[in-house]
């Protein structure tokens, strides 16, 4: 073994694009500026997927294949990018439940509960109820 095989990630899993970026290179810092959320473990931030049964050793969980560092988009963006919903198994509440704040100021000055009133977010009373 070396150094490098316990340095911590050096990329990081860019969620709108399907793509891993260089942590703390020019478009990870971009990123972030524009309201981005960088998480240690983006599995933390998605729905219950069940167990299956894969083989006799017993069940593989699903959600193990997300364990990774990644950046998840502004709670507005999130809310009207529905390929993303259809790509991973994450939502808005997800992403409130994992620890997002409704009260983050977003690059348009508002904060994201403002910004999901505006949007008239149909979950809204749902995602209150977490808070």
């Amino acid at each position: 073994m070396n150094d490098q095989d316990f340095d911590i990630s050096e990329e990081v899993f860019n969620l709108s694009t399907n793509r891993w970026i260089k942590k703390n290179g020019k478009l990870y810092k971009r990123l972030l500026r524009d309201d981005y959320k960088y998480v240690e473990d983006f599995l933390h931030y998605l729905e219950d997927i069940p167990p299956i049964d894969t083989d006799e050793y017993g069940a593989i969980h699903l959600l193990a294949d997300f364990y990774y560092p990644a950046l998840i988009l502004p709670l507005s963006t999130l809310a009207v990018r529905r390929d993303l919903c259809r790509r991973y198994p994450i939502s808005v509440g997800t992403v409130v439940e994992g620890g997002m704040s409704l009260f983050t100021k977003e690059k348009n000055g508002k904060t994201s509960l403002k910004n999901l009133i505006g949007m008239d977010y149909s979950s809204l009373s749902a995602l209150l109820e977490m808070r």
